[in-house]
């Protein structure tokens, strides 16, 4: 009686099994048969939305339904990325992340979400480089004045937020250089060029998009960025030099990715890199990043995997220098 009744539960199980797979199959074979949200954790009007909004125009074409663009602010992304763990996993909701989001803020800040509660799709969308760089009217000049500059002056350097990306890598740079230098926080991009260029500062921090307008009209110099594995260069200007070429063991590249929460189906996730690559083969949409200042070079789940967690240790190591 006991193998009869072991016999049936187990058969009941695989039944289920059985079941369960057959529904999973249904519902991604016809995927999607709704409308598409993606979540652009900042403001309207910036590069992730502005990209966001390109590549959800051509989703109706590559993927057979819309997609519609929210834009939820708050805490420098946040917010966004807190709520999204809450998004049911059937594969309708998709989240614009970054390593900064990923592998700082968890360090940083007192937050409710961490990588594992994501997986990531497709990534380097939108990668580039921090440059540092100078007003035009300093004295200095190239990272050479600026060795000098620390010798005998007190470096003031922008930062966006204590304990952000920008604040740590100069931090290790300065301390590496054995240089006094303090950070001037500010919170909107425009903020420490002004700054900057109105003499109360003498560094500025930034994306090579947000300050290549200024370098290319002659009124910043790049000094240096902490890119190593992208040259990075403006028009009229030559090649700046990565930290890691100039002797200092820094080497770090923004990027962002498309993330759906964790437990989405894989036949779903696997269905968006196929799409959302094709998308970013398009030539419109590289001609938009090249506009940007990005370049792409997508990146599959296991390398955002890896550069998340390279990121989560560098992250480890820079933060003595801000503590």
């Amino acid at each position: 009686m006991r193998k009869i009744t072991l016999l049936c539960a187990v058969l009941l199980c695989f039944a289920g099994a059985l079941w369960a797979q057959g529904q999973s199959e249904e519902i991604t074979a016809s995927f999607p048969t709704q409308p598409i949200t993606l979540t652009v954790p900042y403001g309207a009007g910036g590069n992730a939305d502005v990209l966001a909004r390109a590549v959800a125009e051509h989703a109706n074409e590559v993927m057979g339904q819309p997609m519609g663009v929210v834009n939820r602010t708050g805490a420098g992304g946040v917010v966004a990325v807190t709520e999204f763990i809450e998004k049911k996993p059937d594969g309708y909701n998709i989240i614009t992340a970054n390593i900064g989001l990923m592998a700082i803020r968890p360090q940083t800040t007192k937050v409710m979400y961490s990588y594992d509660d994501y997986i990531p799709i497709i990534g380097n969308i939108g990668k580039t480089a921090m440059v540092v760089c100078a007003s035009a009217s300093s004295e200095i000049k190239d990272f050479n004045s600026l060795e000098a500059y620390g010798i005998n002056n007190i470096i003031k350097y922008s930062t966006f937020g204590l304990k952000s990306d920008s604040h740590m890598l100069q931090a290790a740079l300065f301390t590496e250089m054995d240089a006094k230098a303090t950070p001037v926080p500010f919170d909107k991009v425009t903020e420490p060029i002004a700054s900057l260029l109105g003499g109360n500062i003498d560094l500025v921090c930034a994306l090579a998009p947000v300050v290549a307008p200024y370098v290319e009209s002659g009124e910043l110099v790049p000094i240096i960025t902490f890119n190593d594995s992208m040259e990075v260069k403006f028009k009229n200007t030559e090649a700046v030099p990565s930290a890691i070429s100039l002797g200092y063991d820094i080497d770090y590249s923004g990027f962002n990715f498309y993330a759906v929460p964790k437990g989405t189906p894989v036949e779903i996730v696997e269905f968006y890199q196929e799409k959302f690559a094709e998308i970013f083969e398009m030539s419109e949409i590289k001609e938009l990043q090249e506009r940007m200042g990005f370049v792409v070079d997508p990146l599959t789940p296991d390398e955002i995997d890896a550069k998340i967690t390279r990121g989560i240790e560098d992250v480890k190591q820079w933060l003595k220098y801000v503590e």
